[in-house]
């Protein structure tokens, strides 16, 4: 029988999220703006041709994706108040992360 905890649900330890609500306020419109910009960025530097010969395996991305993430502050904003102005500054921390990431995983591949 899963844990609960308010309104999510605690398996093993990890948090699954349903909807997310404080005082019957859903919460499903926060997100975190850090997460796309590492999604897009590491789609276009897992295109140049200096890594052309990752592995590109669900694993692998994953990890990649983790650990870029965790180099990195969260810039949570609300898709209908919040704008936040991430400049290029920001881009270049996250290209950093990416790297680093990449590089981390190709020298420590955990799967055949």
């Amino acid at each position: 029988m899963p844990l609960w905890y308010n309104n999510f649900v605690i398996k093993g330890n990890m948090m699954k999220t349903g909807d997310r609500s404080v005082k019957g306020y859903l919460l499903k419109e926060i997100r975190n703006e850090t997460e796309v910009k590492v999604c897009i960025l590491m789609e276009k530097i897992l295109d140049r041709p200096a890594y052309s010969k990752m592995c590109s395996c669900g694993i692998c991305i994953e990890d990649i994706y983790g650990l870029a993430l965790n180099k990195l502050p969260p810039q949570y904003r609300h898709s209908h108040s919040i704008n936040l102005k991430i400049g290029k500054n920001h881009d270049k921390k996250i290209e950093s992360a990416i790297i680093a990431a990449i590089k981390k995983v190709g020298k420590t591949k955990k799967h055949l």
